[in-house]
């Protein structure tokens, strides 16, 4: 009787949407951080920051139902954490813009007289 040495184990593959998610998460952090330069780039991480949230939600649903063969839900929390964080971030300044303009716009028509000031 002959023994053979077991099959190695074969590694789990690593979810292609669990490393799309972190890479436009992270891409979405640093548009962020230098769309203050170009308006550009404020238009990109409005499409990578959701981007990110949607891809790593779908690999963990993935890397969930492969029953081990796939890995990578570090990768893809990671990604739905900066997607989200950047997402959220982009809706506040969006607001805050928002808020910005609009108050820039009223006091033209704001009657001064109303307030008690006089020139």
């Amino acid at each position: 009787m002959t023994d053979f040495a077991p099959a190695p184990a074969v590694p789990a593959k690593t979810n292609t949407l669990a490393i799309v998610s972190l890479v436009t998460g992270i891409l979405g952090i640093i548009m962020f951080c230098i769309s203050y330069l170009l308006f550009f780039t404020y238009i990109c991480v409005g499409f990578l920051s959701p981007a990110a949230l949607i891809t790593g939600v779908i690999s963990l649903k993935q890397i969930k139902q492969s029953n081990g063969a796939e890995s990578g839900k570090g990768l893809a929390i990671a990604g739905i954490v900066t997607g989200g964080l950047n997402t959220l971030t982009l809706c506040v300044f969006g607001i805050l813009i928002i808020l910005v303009v609009m108050g820039a716009v009223a006091i033209p028509f704001l009657d001064p007289s109303a307030y008690g000031i006089t020139y």
